[in-house]
């Protein structure tokens, strides 16, 4: 029980220091440094027994205890970056909260609990990513939309879950719950027409923490969907689920490569490429087997690390030339080399390019959809070029240096940062070249899954 109360409320301990700390921001990113890595300690050589508390099942399972740590570290490396380059006050307090939020969402095994808590979350993150700016509320808003649309979906759909669980015979209300947790699905991932809240947190908020409210929350709904599907598989059978994430797939990769392509302003390329790659994950989610959550849990990895990648890079693009509009960024990659690179290595990954950790990802998913060309197929690939092209674009302009442009006096990466965002390429390089070092991670998922 006491392992249970620390892994549950260590962070929620030490956020009212960090908080008191916020403006001595090295002293408040120590205490989340120090607070998660304890956290990752507990996690790994003391994990939660099973409690009852109220009549409810307390459990921290393996697919939780794996996304914490992964969320722990992504959390640790994030925040030593914005030691050197801030991403705002409050965050350091905010991230330790929303830690232990996703503590409970794991603990809990009602999928209703786990939705409610999932909505407290996301209503906290919603002021992290308005702190990017105050006159402009328009991300804020959009996301506040998003939450009370999906949770009375999802809670719906998981009612009908339960009680299509407590009559196993009777699969009348299985379409029905399926098509509601779709649509659920479909506004918490920001599918098409359901995405106006992911571009404009990448204009409007700070970068990074738009890259962790994309990330982790996104990871966290679908390891607990994974989770109820996992349990439930006639959802995926009887209730048309495969087909509703198969097209919202389709659409997510084809209307991400497209919108990439098209824009002139860096985060919003960001963002729509973060899109395409989402698509991805879904495709693979429809395939219903053993070997498509495989290569969803190898893309959702592969996601988290270029999100912190790109992530850096973006804001600090932002912090030394201010403004993301490509027009803006004309001979800013020879002064920030090590920046550009790690926004290759991170965006182009969304698109699954060739040498990028997401490209085993990508590939696996068509392969598994299309064992033989088909018109769906190229179309795909033709819209993953395209969002490359958006990127190749926006490199072309950086490399150009214009006589109005003032690049000599715009200063290099801080030495912190270059040496971070060094070591991030150098381990996205690591996966790329030897994707199958995440299986033995992705089989202790599934086995806790009963899935072979």
């Amino acid at each position: 029980m006491i392992a249970t109360l620390l892994v549950l409320g260590l962070p929620l301990l030490a956020a009212p220091l960090a908080y008191l700390l916020r403006r001595q921001e090295v002293l408040a990113a120590g205490i989340v440094v120090v607070t998660l890595a304890v956290h990752t300690f507990l996690l790994w050589n003391s994990p939660p027994e099973t409690l009852e508390v109220l009549g409810r099942t307390l459990a921290l399972g393996r697919p939780g205890r794996v996304f914490l740590i992964a969320a722990n570290v992504w959390v640790i490396g994030a925040t030593l970056y914005t030691m050197r380059i801030s991403q705002g006050w409050s965050i350091y307090s905010f991230w330790l909260v929303i830690q232990a939020l996703f503590t409970g969402v794991f603990l809990f095994q009602d999928f209703i609990l786990r939705i409610l808590v999932f909505k407290g979350a996301w209503l906290l993150a919603i002021l992290l990513i308005q702190s990017g700016t105050m006159e402009r509320t328009r991300a804020a808003t959009r996301m506040l939309i998003v939450i009370m649309l999906a949770t009375p979906v999802l809670l719906a759909g998981g009612l009908l879950v339960g009680r299509i669980n407590t009559n196993a015979a009777d699969l009348s209300l299985a379409p029905a719950a399926g098509t509601l947790l779709a649509l659920g699905t479909a506004l918490i991932l920001a599918i098409f027409p359901f995405h106006a809240w992911v571009p404009q947190a990448t204009e409007d908020g700070p970068p990074l923490v738009t890259a962790w409210m994309v990330g982790l929350f996104g990871t966290v709904f679908l390891t607990v969907l994974i989770e109820l599907l996992a349990q439930n598989p006639w959802v995926l059978s009887f209730g048309g689920m495969t087909t509703l994430l198969r097209g919202a797939g389709f659409i997510l990769v084809i209307s991400g490569g497209l919108f990439a392509f098209s824009e002139t302003h860096l985060g919003r390329l960001w963002a729509y490429s973060i899109l395409a790659d989402q698509g991805y994950i879904l495709l693979a989610l429809s395939t219903g087997n053993a070997s498509g959550l495989r290569i969803v849990l190898f893309l959702l990895g592969a996601r988290l690390l270029a999100l912190l990648l790109s992530g850096m890079a973006i804001a600090t693009i932002r912090y030394r030339v201010t403004s993301l509009e490509l027009e803006a960024l004309h001979g800013t990659a020879q002064r920030l080399p090590l920046t550009y690179l790690a926004l290759l290595g991170g965006g182009l990954s969304f698109f699954g390019l060739p040498l990028s950790v997401g490209f085993a990802g990508h590939w696996m998913t068509l392969r598994a959809l299309f064992p033989t060309a088909s018109p769906w197929f190229w179309a795909t690939l033709a819209a993953t070029f395209l969002g490359v092209l958006g990127y190749v674009r926006a490199l072309h302009v950086a490399v150009q240096v214009e006589e109005s442009t003032k690049v000599p006096l715009l200063d290099t990466e801080p030495l912190s940062v270059a040496l971070l965002m060094t070591g991030m390429v150098a381990l996205s390089s690591l996966i790329a070249l030897a994707p199958q070092t995440l299986l033995p991670l992705i089989e202790f998922v599934l086995q806790a899954l009963h899935i072979a």
